[in-house]
């Protein structure tokens, strides 16, 4: 997996990377809200945008970690 560096962080830190990105994105919009004083529909919007994009990373890296255990040699 040596030829494969995004692969290989992807599957070594994709649990991390989908936690990271959810809150990243709920924090963002929260701060949004209270600095720049976006509309409060922001709020809910952020912890369901936060949620789904963590959901999506996490499902990539789980189906990356099947094909790498599948396919490359070990």
């Amino acid at each position: 997996m040596q030829n494969y560096p995004s692969v290989r962080l992807l599957v070594g830190y994709g649990r991390s990377l989908s936690i990271l990105v959810g809150f990243g994105i709920y924090l963002f919009l929260l701060f949004g809200v209270v600095l720049a004083h976006w509309h409060w529909i922001w709020i809910p919007g952020g912890l369901f945008l936060g949620a789904f994009a963590g959901f999506l990373i996490r499902t990539l890296s789980e189906l990356s970690q099947i094909i790498v255990d599948m396919l490359m040699p070990e």
